[in-house]
């Protein structure tokens, strides 16, 4: 018997169904769940496919995952696809990227494109 191995199947085992909680949430209680349990779901932000999951589902989740994540071009093009707003999230060096700013820019749900184009600045 190995704690070691016990411990880490345990951990990857209630990271897996964390994982799964989070995904069924509504997309607009995935951000509070974040917020409120970030300690717990900080290691799963930094995973490629779930952060993928994540801003797919609530593009301001796109604020949460790691920074090299927000640096990531499909992590931070699926999160401005799917809202907007979440460009602010993304790295410095995405908020140069023109296409990135077009995205932002046809995202119907922004009624104040002002709010947008404030983030070029």
């Amino acid at each position: 018997f190995s704690w070691d191995k016990f411990i880490e199947e345990y951990h990857v085992s209630r990271m897996k169904g964390i994982s799964r909680l989070l995904l069924t949430l509504p997309d607009e209680r995935i951000n509070q769940f974040i917020e409120h349990y970030y300690a717990t779901v900080k290691d799963l932000l930094k995973d490629y496919p779930f952060a993928l999951r994540v801003v797919k589902k609530n593009g301001l989740g796109l604020k949460y995952v790691s920074y090299k994540l927000q640096d990531d071009y499909v992590i931070a093009f699926e999160a401005i696809k799917q809202n907007g707003k979440a460009y602010q999230f993304a790295s410095t060096r995405l908020k140069q990227d023109e296409d990135l700013k077009q995205l932002a820019l046809e995202d119907d749900n922004i009624t104040d494109k002002n709010e947008i184009l404030e983030m070029f600045e």
